[in-house]
């Protein structure tokens, strides 16, 4: 009975990367953001390759041990010591640029507050924080989880411009 929980354990719920398996297999360099490997799979994984992909995502993700990650989280662990229960916010917004000094913790309410561009739908005009309702384009701010509005405007410019002051006013995150 003990050993099916034993496999259970270790092949269907695999334990967490450690920061000492990670050194085993990378190499982390906190100034470019890249990781190297130390170890090869005798396959296309050479000694000394860059770990790491952006398919199909915006974020580099590593294969350790048969799990994927996402190389940001990798890299605070690989540093400090512990895998964060937070979100680790790209301060410059460029979610491939994993170099030690553009990484911090945060909240998911500070992450989405250095947004830099607009989520695209059909409403949208392409411009943080413009977006069309009826005839006019109007603006909105979320606040400690309660959404207020910046009003009504003739263009998606002006509803823009008028988000981004209350937005670097309001969100202590904010790079814009």
């Amino acid at each position: 009975n003990s050993l099916f929980y034993l496999l259970l354990n270790e092949v269907i719920m695999p334990k967490e990367v450690t920061q000492k398996r990670l050194m085993e297999l990378f190499e982390y360099d906190k100034d470019s953001g890249v990781f190297k490997r130390l170890v090869s799979n005798g396959g296309r994984w050479k000694v000394g390759s860059i770990a790491g992909t952006t398919l199909n995502s915006d974020y580099v993700k590593i294969s350790v041990d048969g799990l994927i990650y996402v190389a940001h989280r990798l890299a605070w662990l690989y540093i400090n010591g512990n895998m964060p229960r937070n979100d680790i916010d790209h301060i410059n917004g460029d979610k491939r640029d994993n170099r030690l000094s553009n990484l911090r913790i945060a909240t998911r309410s500070q992450n989405m507050q250095n947004c830099k561009h607009a989520r695209i739908n059909n409403k949208s005009s392409g411009l943080l924080g413009a977006y069309k309702n009826k005839k006019n384009w109007c603006s909105k701010i979320t606040l400690d989880g309660k959404q207020y509005s910046l009003g009504t405007y003739k263009t998606p410019e002006i509803a823009h411009a008028v988000y981004l002051a209350a937005k670097r006013k309001y969100h202590e995150y904010c790079t814009i």
